[in-house]
């Protein structure tokens, strides 16, 4: 879990370091580096830029049931404060850089975020993004500081059907007084929603273009296999570039192939491999490219973390050896929650400081820890093996139940998108240890999160499911 989390604070960190507001559809690009597909860029802020590999699921575009930066929230917390700070070498020491806070309503519902800039005395508004939404979806309204006014830039509106399977994204630019057609993504899912295909188009002379496909395929288990991305050209799409994943026995992604099409065959460009410790945590990324009919060494990422800490060192190939490049450090609150990550780069045989992100949660549950939240009561502890394919145990306590014979626990799971997927428990038990054991060999790969309720204590974790 600690890893998947890291992994994803790392690109959070590298998204928000690079600009201090997406242009969100103007720039929706095929899969780089980071790959970050698709079918994982469509939710952009409800489960932003973080991608996760395997089945992508956009289940979180059902009406007002997600929330923004949830891969980074849990049940209980949501972030309300990323402040991000740069490193004065002049003065040893950190300064203000930019910072961006989001609003919610009584639900926990995200309903602003806006983003500022220091200006060296003061916080300047940049831009903001007003979450919203309708009886077909999402509508995110994107605006700039322009003349002391906030000034409409941009709209998105995601559409569903009554069964909640994604349909489409539109795009729209704010020109005059009204907004204008732009980009438009359309999907096709299954029926669980996981994304078949994605075909991009674009506004032009006042019609709707093809322009890219995307078509993801999956194997037996639900691991993806394949992403062909294809241009359309003339009246007909062409391949374009293409990534296979490779797995191992236990289900853990080994490598990813990028190819770019020829005109008769596919070509290597790139590739990443990957490496895990013995329970399934990944320890190891190797990015490599393609180049005189042989992989050369490009970057190398060794990653080593715990409950509260992570750290991500890469290494650049240069004259045969690897030399240190940057190091990313994060750490976590006692909720699991990210608390600050640290950016460094090697200079002169040393890590210097560069940036620093510092993150600020608030509690949504009220009136629950003054009634029953007594950690000598109850205890939730976290599941074990985790990551795990494709069972885990999740064990807890419940030590008094006060002067009732027995007490009543619900125990459910739910995905990154807010929805409950699995219920446990759910009953009266008297105290005692517990055990229960939760078979997920028909999810997908990522992040889930297990919700224990005893009587009015509420507690959240999160797990992986890595097949």
């Amino acid at each position: 879990m600690y890893i998947m989390k890291f992994v994803l604070v790392v690109l959070v960190f590298i998204f928000f370091s690079s600009i201090a507001f997406s242009q969100k559809a103007q720039n929706v690009q095929f899969p780089k580096k980071d790959n970050i597909n698709l079918s994982y860029s469509i939710m952009l802020k409800r489960d932003c830029m973080y991608g996760l590999k395997g089945n992508e699921r956009t289940t979180a575009l059902l009406p007002w049931k997600s929330n923004v930066n949830s891969l980074l929230s849990d049940t209980l917390h949501k972030l309300v404060l990323t402040l991000r700070e740069q490193w004065d070498t002049t003065n040893h020491s950190w300064v203000n850089y930019t910072k961006d806070t989001i609003s919610y309503d009584d639900n926990g519902n995200s309903l602003e975020q806006i983003y500022c800039h220091w200006n060296g005395s003061q916080w300047i508004y940049i831009s903001k993004i007003i979450y919203g939404h309708n009886a077909n979806g999402l509508i995110d309204v994107f605006q700039d500081w322009k003349d002391s006014v906030w000034v409409n830039r941009s709209k998105e509106e995601t559409t569903i059907d009554s069964n909640g399977i994604l349909k489409q994204k539109l795009s729209q630019n704010w020109v005059g007084n009204t907004f204008i057609n732009s980009v438009k993504q359309i999907y096709t899912c299954d029926s669980t929603n996981v994304v078949l295909q994605e075909i991009f188009q674009r506004w032009i002379n006042n019609l709707w273009v093809d322009v890219e496909k995307a078509t993801y395929i999956y194997d037996s288990l639900g691991n993806k296999t394949e992403d062909l991305f294809q241009n359309w050209v003339g009246s007909a799409w062409k391949n374009y570039s293409k990534v296979t994943y490779t797995y191992n026995d236990s289900g853990n992604n080994i490598e990813e192939l990028y190819e770019n099409w020829g005109g008769t065959n596919w070509m290597n460009t790139s590739r990443y491999k990957y490496s895990y410790d013995s329970v399934g945590n990944l320890t190891e990324e190797l990015y490599q490219i393609w180049k005189n009919s042989a992989w050369l060494n490009s970057d190398l990422s060794r990653i080593t973390y715990d409950r509260n800490y992570g750290e991500s060192v890469t290494q650049v190939w240069e004259n045969n050896l690897w030399v240190n490049s940057y190091n990313s450090q994060t750490t976590y609150n006692d909720n699991g929650n990210l608390s600050v990550n640290v950016f460094l780069v090697w200079k002169n045989g040393a890590w210097l400081n560069q940036s620093r992100s510092s993150y600020s949660w608030q509690s949504l549950v009220t009136g629950v820890y003054e009634k029953y939240d007594l950690p000598e009561k109850v205890t939730l502890l976290q599941n074990y093996p985790n990551p795990f394919n494709p069972a885990t145990t999740i064990n807890y306590t419940i030590r008094d139940v006060g002067t009732r014979r027995a007490v009543s626990v619900l125990l459910e799971v739910y995905n990154t998108l807010g929805q409950m997927v699995a219920t446990l428990v759910n009953g009266v038990q008297e105290a005692g240890n517990k055990s229960v054991k939760w078979d997920a060999s028909n999810f997908s790969t990522g992040v889930y999160y297990y919700r224990l309720q005893v009587g009015e204590f509420v507690q959240t974790k999160k797990l992986l499911l890595a097949k």
